[in-house]
């Protein structure tokens, strides 16, 4: 006889089954969660309520790179190079000097008319530090009349400028670094000489490598040997002089003046302290007002505003860096991430006392980047931050 054995699963699935089609289930959702506590999720998209410009004082000599050379001929910037390599020049005590050669290397150029652009080498007729001089301390500056040198090189970027300079303004500075007793040599200003092509040029500083840093070379006879010796150490800066104020926009940020910009939006109408999936800023750029160097990054810093007497009042740590881009219907924007900051403004972790902006590389380059403003007639045009939400 066959003994067939049964399985117990197959008759188990058919009773639960059964049961299942006997009643209605109910709403699984329904019974876990609450419907008062679900989230919706939204977005809107809000305009700037203010803008303004105003100018900082910028410490020029923190840099690796400064600025020279004439945008336009209201304005011009000046740098100033002192070299103080003591135990250099000890070897030039008695010596006679027979040449000397500045040579500074170009990182960049803006606004460049006609080649040859010619920069002259001046006299620095006043005392300054780089820790303490802002590119506004030049215009009560006292620069000598007379050039020490020129260079008439073609100032293209990447090209080293090379000048022979006065051997007697060389051998009073000489004289100063080692003589307590005598007069004072402040260093060197160079500055685009009078009636020149325009540009503004940048050359690398002291904080630069060796190789690119300004250098003096020293050609010398002493005791009947000549020899030679380089000086690349010392202090530098720059100031922006002006024949003619600048006139700023409402909306602007502008590389080697100081100028930054203020922007903020209402978001008191987010009552309910929403969680912030997303919140973009898009500023539309004024290119025909805007100026750039093809060398320089196109973008913008907008950090945390704060509260105070100043109105460049901030917190360096919290910022966002805005990136160019294109946009078919306005043209140009500078477009920013701004959830985290939106998100802190909700919750009231900060203040909202709007953004600061300036350059991304303001001591570097003399970039004008002109934004529209909140009040402009086509409201595609203006300041604005799209917001993405969730609230209950």
């Amino acid at each position: 006889m066959t003994i067939r054995l049964f399985h117990p699963l197959p008759l188990l699935f058919l009773l639960l089954w059964g049961t299942g089609c006997a009643e209605k289930p109910r709403s699984v959702g329904g019974s876990l969660i609450d419907p008062n506590d679900l989230f919706t999720v939204a977005d809107t998209t809000v305009t700037a309520v203010s803008d303004s410009s105003y100018t900082v004082p910028l410490l020029a000599g923190n840099g690796v790179e400064l600025l020279t050379g004439r945008a336009s001929a209201a304005d011009e910037f000046v740098t100033l190079i002192r070299f103080n390599d003591v135990s250099y020049v000890d070897s030039l005590i008695g010596a006679t000097i027979d040449t000397a050669q500045l040579r500074l290397y170009v990182t960049s150029y803006a606004d460049r008319g006609a080649l040859p652009v010619r920069l002259g080498v001046y006299e620095a007729l006043q005392g300054w530090k780089e820790t303490t001089f802002t590119n506004d301390s030049i215009g009560a500056f006292a620069v000598g009349a007379v050039p020490f040198g020129v260079f008439s090189d073609s100032a293209n970027a990447g090209s080293d400028l090379q000048t022979l300079l006065d051997t007697a303004a060389v051998r009073r500075m000489v004289t100063a670094m080692t003589d307590t007793n005598a007069m004072p040599f402040h260093g060197f200003a160079v500055r685009a000489e009078p009636g020149g092509m325009p540009g503004t040029f940048g050359i690398y500083s002291f904080n630069a490598g060796t190789s690119v840093m300004p250098r003096l070379l020293v050609k010398y006879t002493k005791n009947g040997v000549r020899d030679s010796l380089i000086l690349y150490t010392g202090e530098d800066t720059y100031g922006a002089r002006f024949t003619v104020p600048p006139v700023l926009a409402p909306f602007e940020v502008r590389g080697g003046y100081g100028v930054r910009s203020s922007l903020r939006f209402d978001l008191s109408w987010l009552k309910d302290r929403p969680i912030v999936a997303g919140a973009t800023l898009t500023l539309v750029a004024d290119t025909a007002a805007s100026r750039r160097s093809i060398f320089s990054p196109d973008s913008v810093v907008a950090l945390l505003g704060l509260s105070g007497a100043s109105a460049d009042a901030s917190d360096s740590s919290v910022f966002v860096i805005g990136t160019a881009a294109y946009d078919s219907a306005v043209g140009k924007t500078y477009v920013f991430s701004l959830r985290e900051i939106t998100q802190r403004w909700v919750n009231g972790i900060y203040v909202n006392e709007g953004l600061r902006l300036r350059p991304s590389y303001e001591t570097s380059y003399a970039d004008r980047i002109v934004f529209h403003p909140a009040d402009h007639p086509v409201a595609a045009k203006r300041p604005k931050l799209h917001i993405i939400y969730s609230s209950k």
